[in-house]
């Protein structure tokens, strides 16, 4: 898959968009993980369909929100009801294993200290359950998560649980909410012990008003290089945009190119609050992380 994409890279390195042959007229769906609710994902994506649709006329792509649920997102996949797809590494490092997806490009996200392509998670709980202080601590508790299938919100947390000793699928009681902010919301109510989500969702919600920081403590905080949100775990690379199946090779070079060279201040850009797309990056650790925890294929 990287051999693919490195090939994909030189082919643009030598090849301007314009040069490239004319493609046939086309319709392509780009599924998005809704892991925030199909609301938000169309709110926050859609104008990346109307982005590709603009730059590779006469193509047309068409933005698809999956949720976790169901499998929804798996299942379209399988089934080929979507060309492309944006979701978490996790996920696609499950669906590229089992040889249904190639990366194109990683998303590069806006930070208030610059541009970031790599996110984590983080473990919260309340601020009196000073008894909960790292992850060995979760045994015999109640936690909420989205999703098994969330990097962010399960699965980078299930590896270093494990580095303290403890498997969480056999010491805790886990409850999935299939959504990030209802497991924040589930422990203000102080429905469950702990909950898991994606880094940077704490600052996102206390700059939307919609949680205090001191409403919440983080549990086994870490500090990473500069990255600059409350984390909890190790840090992996962004979200990718991949390409489903066999698409044609000169469309796929035409959306990687054009995902390339998005401004950061392109409305898609600005909408989806990243900072453009970049080459794809390393998800080995991903596939670590996979192994140590025995998930996936």
């Amino acid at each position: 898959m990287i051999f693919q994409s490195i090939l994909l890279l030189l082919t643009l390195s030598a090849i301007p968009l314009a040069a490239l042959p004319s493609v046939e007229n086309g319709h392509y769906k780009v599924g998005v993980l809704a892991y925030k609710g199909k609301a938000d994902a169309i709110d926050r994506w859609k104008e990346h369909g109307h982005y590709l649709s603009k730059q590779l006329a006469p193509l047309q792509f068409e933005i698809v929100p999956l949720s976790y649920q169901g499998n929804e997102m798996t299942r379209a996949v399988v089934e080929r009801k979507v060309d492309f797809i944006i979701t978490n590494p996790g996920h696609y490092t499950e669906l590229e294993l089992e040889g249904h997806v190639s990366r194109l490009a990683t998303r590069r996200m806006i930070s208030e200290e610059g541009v970031i392509d790599q996110f984590g998670g983080v473990a919260i709980t309340l601020p009196r359950r000073t008894e909960i202080n790292a992850y060995s601590g979760f045994a015999g508790k109640h936690i909420v998560i989205p999703s098994k299938s969330s990097l962010g919100g399960w699965q980078v947390h299930l590896r270093e649980a494990i580095t303290q000793g403890v498997d969480l699928r056999e010491v805790a009681s886990v409850t999935e909410l299939k959504n990030h902010r209802k497991v924040v919301q589930a422990i203000l109510r102080g429905e469950a012990d702990a909950g898991f989500v994606r880094s940077d969702l704490i600052e996102g919600m206390v700059k939307k008003g919609e949680l205090q920081f001191n409403q919440v403590r983080v549990v086994n905080p870490v500090k990473q290089g500069s990255y600059p949100y409350l984390l909890s775990t190790r840090l992996y690379p962004e979200w990718p945009f991949a390409m489903v199946g066999e698409i044609p090779h000169k469309i796929a070079v035409k959306v990687l190119h054009t995902l390339i060279e998005m401004p950061h201040n392109e409305e898609a850009a600005i909408v989806a609050g990243i900072a453009g797309w970049t080459i794809p990056g390393n998800y080995s650790t991903v596939v670590d992380l996979f192994q140590e925890a025995g998930l996936g294929p």
